[in-house]
């Protein structure tokens, strides 16, 4: 449904608002002031904000408040405060699975007009110097939530949406609006969903409250002296405690639920705090223009607020740092970056030997079946999770780095090898590449790799947004034309059931599990998304969402892809003695010919390149991220933020270079760098699970909005079990008898890292290290000189109890 701000509109307001608007507020900003488009079957309406008193009663956990005001109004509401405060919530009196009538709300007039009801309130932040910021605030008794697979979550009683205007002199210099999802854009079975049009015109200021903000005082006065105004002095919420999972009008899907609590956040009084906030900010950095931090033994330094934007002093003010990363990636990029890290269509293709040499047919099959659900039962609970031990997250962060080095060097050789592929198809096989050939285009694709990922965030968007469409259209067309090509075609006992080891283990069935590697390589580093939150806007949001549902999508098409590739492999034994070692490039070539399979060999290859420039992208954030809190040697020279790029240059840089150098490896032992390679679904999947086993032995977790609920246990629980199962497999030589050239050498690597963290952490990061540290601009007064706070000056941290406070 549409939401105010989704669209405005310049023309004259009713003149009944305009003469209120420039009889009282400097430069009358209703002039331009905005106009919704309510959608055309959208049965929730504007609603008048003092009649939603009439239709509730408030409570404190489910109980009715003792001596509140009878009957509430709008200018007695604010007495709540005393009696519960934030605690506070508007519970409807009526059963609101029954829908009443109330909660629909009013439909404008031909004029746009809610005729008898006031659903609208407008406050007017004077800053001075012709500086206005005009705030809309539009009220609905009920928010009906999206459709996710047939179920609707998110409902929630008393709504507040709002938007800003701000004005120079009279004139309009910018639009700040609240928006739920993205106008024009609907996924299928997804929360998604956007349904816009010109349904019904309302004009919400031609029945409004027009109020202005005092930021000195923190109070609000009503310009017609007749509007109440203790109400916006209200510190509880609009609507409806979230009903509890046993209530039997509730229910959840992944976590979510139907009925959600009241939105606290985003009613008048709570977006006041922010005004106030904003405006300290201002005052001070007009007289002062610092923020004073303390350091772990007293020691203060200064930080230069003076150019800051607003919404980075807020941030400032709150948690003692400056925001370095614009936030450019919204729902699609950041599900299309979710989908790109795991690079179904190109992963199966470098990785599908594994399944083959294991148990034939039946390995590659099942095996995606059963260890993708395991795979999904993981990410689906690793994004809310707490560990309260240094050393604990010190582990941790070194393993998910690991995780993700040895991620992104396997899939740039995995491109060189698919590039090399095409050409050698190219040749009719007449060309072999050399080791030393792949190394050398490797070493030159994570070059470019780089060279990407020092473009800007709003560029990195730009391409991340295709990449999904692209992706899903090269997966269907190839799908289709090897079904429609394929002459001898398997039938499905062959695909479903033969089992047929070429891996030398015994018995077979201990050989077949070692197709599990196939789908945890490709299902893996799904956590890259949260690595990149400060470049989305409502990240708690929307990069669990995107994990989730990008793991979802890799886990049922990458079944259906290798079903695909089973019925039409032919002869297994040839393909994987394919002169080129990329069975499924082989594939390509026997079905579609010489031009159909160097087409989709490409494909492939640009496919995994999408996947290195998302996985560098990840790397190169979480580079700046533990540098940024002193875990990195070198850490002043990583949290350099390029300034016209407004990108950490050396951070990527710094991972192109262990990127080559890993894979120079390969040069000597294609066993050694294998082993490397290896390495990364364990590091990764160990780093998730060892704050999960966390939360289950101390007991220490804040739940996120993306969390499982009373199943999160059993989750938990069968999450760690599933990646030490997995562990096993991945550090075993897939081959036997064992030899130099076949041995598995990621027992060696991974125990080489633990060895690592826990001698820098003894002689140098448990003297220093308690937590994560403040990355802030210090000012030098004597100088005027600016320098990083996060390189020299790294001992000063962020204290978790009290952060940075203004000086005065």
């Amino acid at each position: 449904m549409l939401r105010p701000g989704h669209m405005m509109d310049k023309h004259k307001s009713s003149l009944l608002a305009d003469f209120v608007m420039r009889r009282y507020i400097p430069y009358h900003p209703a002039q331009p002031a905005p106009k919704v488009w309510l959608q055309s079957q959208d049965p929730y309406l504007p609603s008048d904000i003092g009649a939603q008193l009439a239709h509730t009663r408030p409570e404190v956990n489910f109980n009715v408040v003792n001596g509140a005001p009878d009957p509430l109004t709008l200018d007695n509401l604010d007495s709540l405060n005393a009696l519960g405060g934030k605690n506070v919530y508007l519970t409807s009196v009526d059963d609101v699975t029954k829908n009443p009538e109330w909660l629909k709300g009013v439909r404008p007039d031909g004029n746009g007009k809610t005729n008898g009801a006031t659903s609208c309130a407008v406050i007017v932040n004077d800053h001075g110097s012709g500086n206005v910021d005009a705030y809309y605030f539009y009220f609905y008794a009920f928010d009906q939530g999206n459709t996710v697979f047939g179920q609707e979550i998110g409902n929630h009683v008393g709504d507040w949406e709002h938007n800003m205007i701000r004005f120079k002199d009279g004139n309009p210099q910018a639009i700040w609006n609240h928006d739920h999802t993205i106008p024009g854009l609907n996924l299928p079975a997804g929360p998604i969903e956007d349904h816009c049009d010109q349904g019904t015109l309302w004009d919400p200021v031609a029945s409004a409250y027009f109020y202005s903000y005092n930021a000195a005082s923190n109070t609000f006065a009503a310009y017609d002296g007749t509007s109440p105004t203790n109400w916006l002095q209200y510190l509880g919420r609009w609507g409806d405690q979230q009903y509890p999972d046993q209530d039997p009008r509730q229910h959840k899907i992944f976590g979510i639920a139907q009925t959600a609590r009241s939105v606290l956040e985003k009613h008048p009084r709570k977006m006041a705090e922010n005004f106030n906030d904003i405006e300290d900010l201002r005052h001070r950095k007009k007289s002062v223009g610092t923020v004073e931090l303390q350091g772990p033994n007293g020691q203060m330094r200064t930080v230069n607020l003076e150019d800051l934007t607003d919404a980075d002093a807020e941030l400032a003010a709150k948690f003692g740092y400056k925001p370095v990363f614009k936030r450019e990636f919204g729902y699609l990029s950041t599900f299309s970056f979710a989908v790109s890290i795991s690079g179904l269509f190109s992963t199966v293709a470098t990785t599908f030997s594994y399944p083959l040499y294991a148990g034939g047919a039946s390995s590659a099959v099942w095996c995606w079946l059963i260890s993708g659900a395991g795979c999904n039962l993981v990410t689906i609970e690793f994004y809310a999770r707490h560990a309260d031990s240094t050393l604990i997250r010190r582990i941790t962060g070194w393993l998910n780095l690991l995780g993700q080095i040895a991620g992104l060097a396997s899939s740039e050789y995995g491109a060189a090898l698919l590039l090399l592929a095409a050409v050698s198809m190219g040749s009719d096989f007449t060309y072999l590449p050399t080791t030393g050939t792949v190394i050398g285009v490797m070493a030159a694709l994570s070059v470019v790799t780089g060279l990407v990922n020092s473009l800007s965030t709003y560029w990195m968007e730009k391409m991340t947004k295709t990449y999904v469409i692209f992706h899903i259209l090269v997966l269907v067309t190839c799908s289709i034309a090897l079904l429609a090509k394929c002459d001898n075609r398997h039938n499905a006992k062959y695909v479903f059931t033969d089992v047929n080891s070429t891996s030398g283990w015994t018995p077979v069935g201990f050989s077949w599990l070692f197709g599990f590697l196939s789908v945890s390589w490709t299902m893996t580093d799904y956590d890259a998304t949260a690595h990149i939150t400060e470049e989305i806007s409502n990240p708690e949001v929307k990069a669990p969402w995107a994990i989730s549902m990008a793991m979802l999508f890799t886990y049922l098409a990458g079944f259906l892809f290798n079903i695909v590739l089973c019925f039409v492999m032919g002869d297994m034994a040839s393909i994987l003695e394919s002169p080129m070692e990329q069975p499924v490039a082989q594939i390509f070539y026997n079905v579609l010919g010489k031009g159909g399979g160097i087409f989709f060999t490409i494909c492939a290859f640009f496919i995994i390149k999408f996947v290195t420039f998302t996985a560098m992208q990840s790397l190169a954030r979480t580079v700046f991220a533990f540098s940024r809190d002193r875990l990195l040697p070198f850490s002043n020279v990583w949290v350099k933020i390029n300034p016209l790029t407004q990108t950490p240059i050396y951070a990527v840089w710094i991972s192109v270079f262990w990127a080559i150098a890993i894979n120079l490896i390969g040069l000597g032992s294609y066993a050694a760098i294998a082993g490397v390679f290896n390495v990364t679904a364990i590091a990764l999947d160990w780093s998730y699970c060892i704050p999960i086993f966390c939360k289950m032995v101390f007991g220490q977790f804040e739940p996120g909005p993306w969390h499982m609920g009373k199943f999160s246990m059993f989750v938990n629980g069968f999450a760690i079990l599933w990646t030490f199962f997995v562990t096993i497999i991945f550090i075993l030589p897939t081959v036997r008898p064992v030899a130099g050239d076949t041995m598995n050498y990621a027992i060696a690597f991974l125990g080489a890292i633990l060895i690592f963290s826990a001698i820098f952490w003894y002689l140098s990061g448990k003297n220093f290290y308690t937590g994560p540290l403040i990355e802030a601009e210090v000012a030098d007064n004597q100088s005027g000189n600016v320098k990083n706070g996060s390189g020299s000056s790294g001992e000063f941290q962020r204290d978790e109890k009290k952060t940075g406070h203004i000086t005065t």
